[in-house]
């Protein structure tokens, strides 16, 4: 259950001492849609846990008890579990074993110093990880990887990159060699936030190519006003005709087939932090140095706010462009919402009321972003908003697209274990309160 992830980070000490932890849902007399935990072990009740809200994620039912493997809570054992598993399932599941094309590209990148092969996939964390062998591999860029802004971080000095088998094959018995994976249903919704929902270049041409596509059910014409309904079907129809170009959406497995090359480690999205952070500790790098912080706190404000300050930057560069069909005002609401829906801003705080929002600036709107997230509250309850957001759109999409994204996403259930089940995740939930997607 990945609502119970940061609470899981919270209660390490406890689940160490005892090997396993019980959840056991305890009645109460709290308000609806407040759900409190007993963390039991040796029967004894050693901590509390308390989740609110039932949109973001929750199974419709609760389970008497939830047993968490001690593995869940180290990264290491995580990672090499989650490995060992992959090849198993690759060894004996005949669907995977079909997908074994002794694939001849890639996109690896490199770090001799600390002999780190890094095996990228777009929207898992892929930007940061460069930002990181941009700071390993070139002293030019300073020792802060936040002083990278996030457009930067894929091209210029500092990258070096191998793409062929035969570069792939000198390395990686050598080199710790990795790649992170995450929910492809995750993967596509965070896709969709970032590369369609805020107006971008990508956004436009993709809404082009779902108006040529979907000729018939056009109803008006604007490429940066397409909904996660229609998008979701745009992809799940591409990919299942092999005709998805964009990186972003491809599927995890054609990126690179853990089947056919033998990785050191498989992190996830999910435990981004603390697997990222045990593969450059275990290779004598620290991420404080890199960040120029040494608290968590400090290092999730400067991640978050680098990130708000270049989607703005790149929506008003954007806003120059011919290719605008949408009003001033529903731009900037798009970026403030789209700060809601990754729990950077709280989503009690509303976009200012600007007179007139042709004439904002990108400098106006990163202070009243920035202002907005100075008073949001702590992460733990912000980082709520966005599995609430997903739900919300989710539970709004046909179960006709929901099965044939399922279809779409087959392969990197099967290889990363992920859940594809539609009905158990999604269908059998009542679509959310409109909030994150009004329009």
């Amino acid at each position: 259950m990945q609502s119970l992830s940061k609470a899981k980070k919270s209660l390490l000490w406890i689940c160490i001492g005892f090997g396993l932890c019980l959840l056991i849902l305890l009645p109460s007399s709290t308000p609806a849609g407040t759900y409190k935990y007993a963390i039991k072990a040796k029967d004894k009740v050693v901590g509390l846990l308390n989740f609110t809200n039932v949109n973001i994620g929750l199974p419709p039912y609760l389970p008497d008890s939830l047993t968490i493997s001690p593995c869940e809570l180290d990264a290491a054992c995580r990672m090499k579990e989650l490995r060992e598993r992959i090849r198993h399932v690759c060894d004996v599941d005949k669907k995977v074993k079909r997908t074994s094309d002794r694939k001849k590209t890639f996109s690896g990148f490199l770090n001799h110093e600390h002999r780190l092969l890094y095996f990228s996939i777009p929207k898992v964390g892929c930007s940061f990880w460069k930002r990181i062998f941009k700071v390993l591999n070139d002293e030019r860029y300073g020792a802060n990887i936040f002083d990278i802004p996030n457009y930067k971080a894929h091209f210029g000095p500092g990258l070096l990159k191998i793409t062929t088998r035969k570069e792939v094959e000198k390395y990686i018995n050598n080199y710790t060699s990795y790649l992170f994976v995450r929910d492809p249903f995750s993967r596509l919704f965070s896709g969709y936030i970032d590369k369609m929902f805020v107006p971008n270049p990508i956004a436009y041409n993709h809404g082009r190519n779902i108006f040529t596509m979907y000729r018939s059910t056009t109803q008006h014409r604007c490429e940066l006003d397409i909904s996660f309904e229609r998008f979701a079907m745009y992809v799940a129809d591409s990919i299942v005709s092999n005709r998805i170009g964009d990186p972003h959406f491809v599927p995890m497995w054609k990126h690179l087939n853990p089947c056919d090359i033998n990785l050191t480690y498989v992190g996830k999205m999910e435990h981004f932090m603390e697997d990222t952070n045990y593969i450059l500790s275990s290779n004598g790098v620290s991420l404080d140095d890199l960040s120029g912080s040494t608290k968590s706190e400090n290092f999730d404000e400067l991640h978050e706010k680098g990130y708000m300050k270049d989607i703005i930057n790149r929506t008003f560069k954007f806003l120059k462009s011919k290719k605008v069909c949408l009003t001033p005002r529903s731009i900037l609401q798009r970026i403030w919402t789209s700060f809601h829906i990754r729990g950077y801003i709280s989503k009690s705080q509303s976009m200012p009321k600007f007179k007139n929002p042709q004439k904002i600036t990108n400098e106006d709107m990163i202070n009243a972003t920035f202002k907005a997230y100075d008073l949001s509250g702590p992460k733990s309850e912000r980082s709520l908003q966005r599995k609430e957001a997903m739900m919300e759109a989710y539970t709004r999409v046909p179960a006709s697209i929901l099965q044939k994204l399922a279809n779409a996403f087959d392969m990197d259930c099967r290889i990363f274990e992920y859940n594809c089940n539609v009905k158990e995740r999604f269908l059998v939930r009542k679509p959310s309160t409109k909030f994150y997607f009004k329009n």
